[in-house]
């Protein structure tokens, strides 16, 4: 039916008509009883007879109520009056996207500031579950009041809009299976296939309108929708640079990763989205002059460090982040830049539990942030900086035992509810490279505070971040205080590398997906846990390292810039399922991400030495060393890698030098005591594999190191009574089926070292990978079993 004016629907008078509104009339209408004007959207005549029709039109409409948001128009009612069903809307007042794109292009900065608006929206809708399925410029409303709209969420996508707008083809049929739903230019390549649209489909339809606002016509438009269509199957979206379009780099990187054909390449969520679009307009910003900053604080003074914001970031900062101080910054530094920096141990003033962790967690992300940049040659890892907490070492000797050009200082004062930090910056020598500033932010905001942070000490040491690295650190996200407390006392006792530590760990992790089932780093972590079971022998591998691969890539699939998850993915590709080339591309793609994280050197170090690559293992265990000179795990590899390489002395110095640095870190005992048994020195052989047996309290794997030892030795009845004391234990058989084996091949029992090396296959025990380089098996090279088992492993036969 059609209305005119005076005509009534319940409460709503109608005033004028307004046109066709997705799958509806709409009218101008007068409510009557709160004495307003709205806009009331109306099933048409053709379509109100149809039960289904209607059922869809009152369902989606009751759907897009729920939604409450700036930036996506508000549904008042929903109802039926003589038959006639219709919504009640708000009454806005401007003129839709694509009545402004049918005068001219817009300029990149107000394309940002539409498309940031819109991102918002969309993040609010998708928390709710509800998917647009249909962004394009005649969806995107901009009001006279300069406040963007997104309009008809859930209606256009469900039966043949009315009046469909004659610049666009629109297909939209029922929904079925293989049904395509959508408008040809703006489909994602998933729409187009008729295959189920998720968020990200809403988010490659966003980018479409991006590169439209700034190119001046639709990225992927051809003669005909089906043309159109193909197009976004099969091709690239044109380059705006190239066009001539005066765009920045970085934000042509966005549209373009929103226009990724596969959605696990696109942004990962709307919020992301729009929070890289900010710091793209904030980045070309020029910041207003600041007051200056204070005084140095009194070098012996409790300190938490960190980084600051940079001049262009604190730009975006003092827009949308709320804060009691005015924030001080100083311009980017002169002099020569600095390759190599340490973040040292942030100390929370007040001394209360939480403040401490947060001051923990806060140093990680920073380092982890900063490890992104490539400048940076050199970025210390967590667990060196870490030897330095509360420590009275003047700055001077920290930076020279760390072999650093600076460090980033500070200190930090929590509140349940905000966090305050000061922070400066020091070269070598303790003098100072930027002076003190002060910064207060909402508990939530920290994730976001050190991405700004990370770009802003790369400013000050002139540190060139690529357009990739900014849009990368552009991606964090607000954090729940609980989400972030809970993931860092998950990383805190998952640093023991126990079995309870991680068993602990699992507790905290999984506490934090409770509250945030999309938080990726707590999914990494659980990965991390489960692989330490596995290569501890804590717990049957198979089932470790399947659950391990599981939680990492689920944190890909949340965060496909997540550097820890895919150096995780590798290990556990490498030891589950021996996909060598898999996990060295993953390995590759996590130093890629994060060239300065010392853990995926370390790993890809190992991995190589099991493919008998020595000097490509021995120059990323070294480049592992570098960023992590403290860790002794770290530097374990550097030693066993060149004793397998035939570096013997070489060998034994390293590993003497990580006893004396850590007389309590039984890893590094027992492989000395390899490399002494490797050099015929089994004397000293049998003193070393003894330490790491007092060391760690008689844990079963330096047990049979000892075993081991023995046998090499030739010291068969004490070789046999060690080897007994780890059979006696029930889960032997599920976990150190592989270090067993050893222990039977050097006593010379060949078969029965090749069914616990079967045995240690069909388990997926996770120290298998390196049977074709582990000394203890060089008398089964020739034989037949092990070779096959080679081959099942995919490796090249040793040969005979």
């Amino acid at each position: 039916m059609e209305l005119s004016a005076g005509d009534k629907l319940g409460a709503y008078e109608i005033l004028a008509p307004l046109g066709a509104g997705g799958m509806g009339e709409v009218y101008r209408a007068r409510d009557a009883r709160l004495g307003r004007e709205v806009a009331v959207k109306v099933l048409p005549g053709r379509l109100a007879s149809d039960p289904g029709a209607r059922r869809r039109f009152e369902r989606e409409a009751k759907a897009a109520a729920v939604l409450s948001h700036p930036n996506i128009l508000a549904l008042y009612d929903v109802g039926v009056h003589e038959g006639v069903s219709y919504v009640v809307m708000e009454l806005l007042e401007g003129e839709t996207l694509r009545a402004r794109l049918d005068r001219a292009a817009i300029g990149w900065s107000e394309a940002v500031e539409i498309g940031a608006a819109v991102a918002d929206g969309l993040a609010a809708a998708h928390a709710k579950g509800v998917v647009h399925r249909d962004i394009k410029p005649e969806n995107l409303f901009l009001t006279n009041a300069g406040v963007v709209k997104i309009l008809d969420f859930g209606l256009a996508r469900l039966v043949e809009p009315v009046g469909a707008a004659e610049h666009d083809e629109t297909i939209t049929l029922a929904t079925r299976p293989g049904a395509v739903m959508g408008t040809a230019h703006y489909m994602s390549p998933e729409q187009v296939r008729g295959q189920l649209a998720d968020t990200r489909s809403d988010i490659f339809s966003f980018g479409c309108v991006c590169h439209e606002m700034v190119g001046g016509r639709r990225p992927f438009a051809r003669d005909t929708a089906a043309e159109s269509m193909a197009a976004i199957l099969k091709e690239e979206p044109p380059s705006l640079s190239e066009a001539g379009r005066s765009v920045p780099v970085v934000f042509e990187q966005v549209i373009k990763r929103c226009l990724e054909k596969r959605p696990e390449r696109r942004f990962q969520s709307s919020s992301d989205l729009a929070f890289a679009l900010r710091a793209i307009r904030s980045a070309t910003a020029t910041p207003a002059p600041t007051d200056p900053p204070p005084d140095r604080p009194h070098r012996r003074a409790p300190a938490l460090w960190i980084g600051a914001a940079a001049v262009v970031v604190l730009a975006m900062v003092a827009a949308f982040y709320p804060r009691s101080d005015r924030d001080a910054v100083a311009p980017p530094r002169e002099g020569p830049r600095v390759e190599s920096i340490a973040v040292l141990p942030f100390r929370s003033i007040g001394d209360t539990p939480d403040g401490e962790l947060f001051a923990e967690g806060m140093t990680d992300i920073l380092i982890n942030d900063l490890g992104r940049i490539a400048a940076l040659r050199t970025v210390i890892s967590h667990r060196s900086v870490m030897r330095y907490q509360n420590s009275q070492t003047p700055p001077a000797d920290i930076a020279r035992e760390l072999k650093v050009d600076a460090l980033v200082q500070g200190s930090v004062f929590y509140t349940p509810d905000q966090i305050r930090l000061t922070v400066w910056l020091s070269d070598a020598n303790d003098e100072l490279l930027w002076p003190p500033q002060k910064y207060t932010r909402k508990v939530g905001d920290v994730m976001m505070l050190q991405s700004e942070l990370a770009q802003a000490i790369a400013g000050q040491v002139q540190a060139a971040i690529s357009p990739e690295e900014a849009a990368r650190l552009a991606r964090t996200r607000p954090v729940d205080p609980e989400v972030f407390r809970a993931y860092m006392l998950g990383r805190r006792a998952w640093n023991l590398r126990t079995e309870a530590g991680s068993t602990k760990a699992i507790e905290h992790f999984n506490a934090a997906l409770a509250k945030d089932p999309a938080y990726a780093p707590a999914h990494a972590g659980l990965a991390d846990c489960y692989m330490t079971f596995a290569w501890y022998g804590y717990r049957p591998s198979l089932e470790s390292l399947t659950t391990a691969k599981m939680h990492a890539s689920s944190a890909l699939g949340l965060d496909d810039t997540l550097a820890d998850a895919y150096a995780s993915r590798a290990l556990a590709r490498l030891m589950l399922d021996w996909e060598w080339t898999e996990a060295e591309r993953d390995f590759r793609e996590a130093i890629r991400l994060k060239p300065s994280y010392a853990t995926a050197h370390h790993w890809y170090a190992i991995t190589l030495r099991a493919l008998g690559r020595y000097e490509e293992a021995l120059a990323r265990a070294r480049r592992a060393q570098a960023l992590a000179p403290l860790s002794p795990v770290v530097r374990v590899p550097c030693g066993a890698i060149s004793r397998d390489a035939g570096r013997h002395d070489e060998a034994i110095a390293e590993l003497r030098a990580v006893i004396a640095s850590d007389p309590d870190f039984a890893l590094a005992p027992a492989q000395l005591s390899m490399t002494y048994a490797a050099n015929g020195m089994f004397d000293e052989s049998i003193v070393m594999a003894e330490r790491a047996v007092r060391i760690s309290e008689r844990a079963p794997l330096y047990v049979l190191g000892l075993a081991q030892s023995y046998a090499w030795a030739n010291q068969k009845k004490k070789a046999r009574a060690s080897l007994a004391e780890v059979l006696a234990e029930p889960r032997t058989e599920r976990t150190l089926v592989f270090d067993v084996a050893g222990v039977y091949a050097l006593l010379g029992e060949t078969d029965t070292a090749m069914d616990w090396l079967e045995r240690a296959a069909d388990q997926r025990n996770g120290r298998l990978p390196w049977v074709a380089v582990a000394r203890v098996f060089t008398s089964l090279h020739s034989h037949p079993r092990f070779q096959a088992l080679i081959r099942r492993m995919g490796l090249e036969p040793t040969p005979p």
